[in-house]
């Protein structure tokens, strides 16, 4: 007789869909900077594999524990009530942009089979890999582009602003090697792509005290060439944030006698100030720009130049603020309708027709009101606090980063900041180990066992 049909059991099935569950984040990661869409097929493929593997009463201790993770609940059912009362929009668009935001952390926080360190650590450096790839591609591009004397490369930044009025001297190849014209190579925004690039440098510098020989040593060339090329992306926030990083590992190196990095923070830290003086752009952007621009904003005004754009932004921002309900505000999805009105209230406009206050926390303030605003913190200085705890140097910096954009930018309201949000901020916060474990309670956690 034939024998009768076995199914695999779940022991079986468990580490097939491990595995894939791996791989699909980890071509989300390596698919990040490049794709967004590919980026999103493979998150769905991971939160496929999050369902199949189930005990859900295991997963609903875990929601029922971890703080963390409640906040992060707690701010996409602000979002998805406030869609309620959202009349710029329809009401899937509002919840289709946060979905991630939401599952991703769940799933990566409740999963049955949970990454160890080393997985972790390989979904760190494979993005690293990703984003030198990505800084080659562009590098590559702007190299192009300048060989053939190309006349279309994206230079629509400096309509308005006086960089050649205060260069005179300046060399046109610096402008096929710096900010959107330099990561137009991989079609990105040049502060996300800098916020990508000065994580990896921070996972680098963390990551290179366990290392020895020509791995420390390619380690160490990378962060040295991912710094430069922050510079030339020319995005402010991010090199005045990686700065103060760097002059904090620095300060790390010397309390732990480790002279020889220290040493190695000067001189990049140097090389970084010579290439931010010598690249126009940069020193336009950062420096001349910043000091000769009137931060003033008065009504009946056309504003120009990207300083004075964002100073009025965020001025029509807390004067929308004062528009709406304080404790809910007006939805997050008539943010933008909000300021354009305000703008023409007191007649001030910009010259790229933007009605985004590009601050993540002005936006937050408008949109969700003071309850909005108070969570969206909370899901800062709480992790921030947890890294204390655990002395988390990695997760600190990935905090710090993010708050430091979403100052100049409405981070949370993009896919490329959502999603990298979403992914690292799951695999800091919620570090591999079983589940019965993964429960972040700090109120009966000693500081002392994580020292």
């Amino acid at each position: 007789m034939r024998s009768p049909l076995t199914l695999p059991s779940a022991n079986a099935i468990r580490p097939a869909v491990s595995d894939l569950s791996f791989i699909s984040l980890a071509f989300a990661i390596l698919a990040l900077p490049f794709s967004i869409k590919i980026c999103h097929i493979a998150i769905m493929i991971y939160l496929l594999c999050w369902v199949g593997e189930g005990q859900w009463a295991n997963r609903v201790l875990i929601l029922r524990k971890n703080t963390l993770l409640q906040l992060v609940i707690l701010y996409f059912s602000i979002e998805l009530v406030s869609i309620l009362y959202t009349s710029d929009r329809p009401i899937w668009l509002g919840i289709e942009r946060k979905f991630f935001f939401l599952f991703v952390p769940v799933a990566v926080a409740t999963n049955v089979t949970r990454f160890s360190e080393r997985q972790t650590d390989k979904l760190l450096y494979l993005f690293v890999l990703s984003c030198f790839i990505g800084a080659i591609i562009c590098s590559a591009n702007s190299c192009y582009q300048f060989l053939h004397s190309a006349s279309g490369i994206n230079i629509s930044y400096l309509d308005g602003s006086a960089l050649s009025d205060l260069n005179s001297k300046t060399m046109t190849p610096w402008l096929f090697f710096s900010y959107i014209a330099l990561a137009d190579g991989i079609g990105i925004h040049p502060s996300y792509f800098s916020l990508y690039i000065a994580f990896s440098i921070v996972v680098l510098l963390i990551k290179m005290e366990k290392q020895s020989g020509i791995v420390k040593h390619t380690q160490i060339a990378l962060i040295f060439f991912f710094a430069l090329f922050v510079i030339c992306l020319s995005s402010r926030a991010i090199v005045f944030s990686l700065i103060l990083i760097l002059i904090s590992f620095i300060v790390r190196f010397l309390a732990m006698n480790r002279d020889v990095f220290a040493i190695g923070g000067f001189v990049l830290i140097l090389a970084c100030f010579v290439l931010l003086y010598t690249n126009p752009v940069s020193r336009y952007r950062s420096l001349q720009e910043i000091v000769s621009t009137p931060l003033g904003v008065k009504p009946d005004n056309i504003y120009r130049n990207s300083t004075e754009i964002r100073a009025s932004l965020w001025w029509l921002g807390v004067r929308s603020y004062q528009q709406v309900n304080p404790i809910i505000g007006t939805g997050t999805g008539d943010v933008v309708a909000e300021m354009r009105n305000v703008s023409r209230k007191y007649n001030i406009t910009n010259s790229i027709g933007s009605y985004d206050p590009h601050n993540q926390f002005l936006f937050t303030l408008v949109g969700l009101g003071g309850i909005g605003l108070t969570v969206l913190l909370g899901l800062f200085f709480f992790p921030l606090y947890v890294a204390y705890v655990r002395r988390d140097y990695l997760f600190v910096c990935f905090i710090f980063l993010f708050a430091s954009i979403c100052v100049s930018e409405s981070a949370l309201e993009l896919q490329k900041g959502i999603v990298f949000f979403a992914i690292f901020f799951s695999l800091l916060a919620f570090p591999g180990m079983e589940p019965r474990h993964a429960l972040i309670n700090l109120k009966t956690t000693s500081r002392a066992n994580h020292l």
